[in-house]
């Protein structure tokens, strides 16, 4: 058959949200921004399983930092009372040098960690700036091409948004 980018999956989640070490909201808020992140993430591979960044031959370079960003944007939009994502912001702001193209699975460094989670603010800009439908934009352009795309699926949904050919550069700039 034909070469595809998109893939069913299925969601495990944990039976425990009660560790208030690791949760921050009452238990089944925790539950419910977990699922929203979850189900984005079964979203995302029905637009594109392969949507990520990586350096042929190093499995160490898998860097899903759109999907995490996305997801945690995601999660504030389903449920927008609990705002989970507020604990991962100063991975963002006291990390003003690290891109959003960030991303490790190294906790020895938590700031590269927690960063794409952080970099959902970028997300939120994008809906206030262009409306909500910018994001599920943004995912079409890059199911529309087969492997990684990212940035020109981000700079393509932003000229059409603004009707103007500085599409990510502009934004960008004005989020930063």
């Amino acid at each position: 058959g034909p070469v595809t980018q998109s893939y069913s999956s299925y969601i495990v989640l944990r039976n425990d949200y009660s560790d208030t070490n690791i949760y921050r909201h009452p238990l089944y808020d925790n539950v419910r921004v977990t699922m929203a992140h979850e189900f984005f993430h079964a979203i995302q591979m029905g637009y594109d399983a392969f949507e990520v960044e990586y350096l042929p031959g190093d499995p160490d370079s898998i860097r899903t930092y759109w999907q995490e960003l996305s997801a945690t944007w995601m999660e504030d939009v389903v449920y927008d009372y609990v705002n989970d994502y507020v604990g991962y912001i100063p991975f963002f702001y006291n990390y003003p040098w690290l891109s959003l193209r960030t991303f490790s699975n190294n906790f020895s460094k938590p700031e590269k960690v927690f960063h794409p989670y952080a970099s959902c603010v970028w997300g939120f800009y994008l809906q206030e700036r262009y409306g909500i439908g910018i994001m599920k934009s943004m995912w079409e352009k890059c199911g529309a091409t087969f492997g990684f795309n990212l940035f020109s699926a981000w700079d393509q949904a932003l000229r059409e948004v603004t009707g103007n050919d500085t599409g990510f550069a502009e934004a960008f700039g004005e989020f930063t």
